[in-house]
């Protein structure tokens, strides 16, 4: 069975390692995996212990992280509106195929809506399968509004 929750002191070992293994995946793998900024990260999302600015939810079989999305709140230049971004959704490659990147999502739409945000931003800036999953957000009534384009110095 799959359970969901937001990360505790006990996960920060294994969301470390699954940091590491979306680095891999990913197109920021050209770029040095930084352990100690990761830990810097992990910290504020624990340390924001009633989930007012930070949004962790991990989903965990048989006590295992088999997917996680981190978020938070912020407000877009110009605007007093506050909203919700992804700073990172990931599945494991072998459970990409069920649901359980929606039932992140949605209790990340959840988050939004207690806080009374104005609105969310998921990105696909890892280039894993970016494609298929601009669709399947659009599928889930998420407009394409952004693009980012990369230039390596």
């Amino acid at each position: 069975m799959i359970e969901f929750g937001p990360m505790t002191y006990t996960d920060i070992p294994e969301v470390i390692n699954l940091g590491l293994q979306l680095h891999k995946e990913s197109v920021h793998s050209k770029w040095e995996y930084d352990e100690a900024f990761t830990m810097d990260l992990v910290g504020k999302v624990l340390l924001d212990a009633e989930h007012k600015t930070f949004h962790s939810d991990l989903a965990k079989e048989d006590g295992k992280i088999i997917g996680m999305l981190f978020g938070l709140q912020f407000s877009p230049a110009f605007v007093k509106a506050k909203v919700a971004a992804d700073i990172m959704l990931y599945v494991i490659p072998e459970k990409r195929n069920g649901t359980l990147a929606l039932k992140l999502i949605r209790t990340f739409e959840k988050w939004a809506r207690y806080h009374k945000l104005s609105g969310i931003q998921l990105g696909t800036t890892t280039g894993i399968k970016s494609e298929r999953t601009s669709k399947f957000y659009n599928r889930l009534g998420y407009d394409y509004s952004n693009y980012i384009l990369t230039k390596d110095l």
